[in-house]
């Protein structure tokens, strides 16, 4: 399915009401359509039982360096849109872990 449909059907979740008070929208899509796009990554995190983000996290940090993961809101953000996306995957968390990746992140979900 095409990132840009998926993104759409998570902007319409009560998760996605945490970007909607952000200034960037696009930089909010841009984010999702990375992730999305480095979904492989994701689930090869958790096939060797690791956060999913642990896959992608340093990845993020290097493509948006202008989104400031010291912000609360910023990591709340992403944190559910991996969510959302790994639920269209089929994967639901299990319990939080902590990254051995990136520098602003500190424990993430892990899926199965």
């Amino acid at each position: 399915m095409p990132s840009a449909i998926v993104f759409e059907m998570y902007t319409e979740t009560k998760a996605a009401a945490r970007f909607k008070s952000m200034e960037d929208k696009a930089q909010i899509e841009a984010i999702f359509n990375f992730l999305y796009g480095h979904k492989e990554d994701l689930l090869t995190s958790t096939d060797k039982k690791r956060p999913a983000l642990e896959g992608v996290i340093e990845g993020i940090e290097e493509s948006f360096p202008y989104f400031d993961l010291n912000k609360h809101q910023n990591r709340q953000v992403l944190g559910s849109m991996t969510r959302f996306i790994m639920g269209h995957l089929g994967k639901y968390p299990v319990r939080s872990k902590g990254l051995k990746r990136g520098s602003y992140i500190k424990t993430a979900l892990y899926y199965e």
